[in-house]
């Protein structure tokens, strides 16, 4: 989901897996907007973005191509926007040896619970997690 704050505009979009081309404006993944026009969209100053995903946890493995093609996304999203953070439904005690561990080296992710939810929201708005 992103959020604009100049705007207070959210918009959610969707993927499976990893986005490499296109993210979805619906959950059925049928009506799509190719990543560069998004990210041509998107506000340095206003614009922030909470990704849930279980990142790989669930499947209790590392995937490597997951794992480039998810840092290539970031590379690309993070000089579009203001923040990140990364919602995992996984519990951080199931993220090592997964695919999720290597992407938190990188990007802030957070337990869905309600101190992780909550720690997400602080990085969004700049304050220490």
């Amino acid at each position: 989901a992103t959020y604009d704050q100049k705007r207070g505009h959210t918009q959610t979009y969707f993927f499976h897996d990893v986005t490499k081309t296109q993210l979805y404006k619906n959950t059925a993944r049928t009506r799509a907007i190719r990543r560069e026009k998004l990210l041509q969209k998107l506000s340095t100053k206003h614009t922030r973005v909470l990704i849930f995903s279980d990142a790989g946890a669930a499947r209790g493995q590392v995937e490597l191509s997951r794992i480039d093609d998810t840092w290539d996304f970031l590379d690309e999203l993070r000089p579009t926007v203001r923040q990140i953070a990364w919602l995992n439904p996984v519990p951080r005690s199931r993220w090592a040896n997964t695919t999720a561990a290597e992407i938190a080296e990188i990007t802030p992710m957070f337990e869905t619970s309600a101190n992780g939810f909550r720690a997400a929201i602080r990085h969004l708005r700049g304050k220490s997690a």
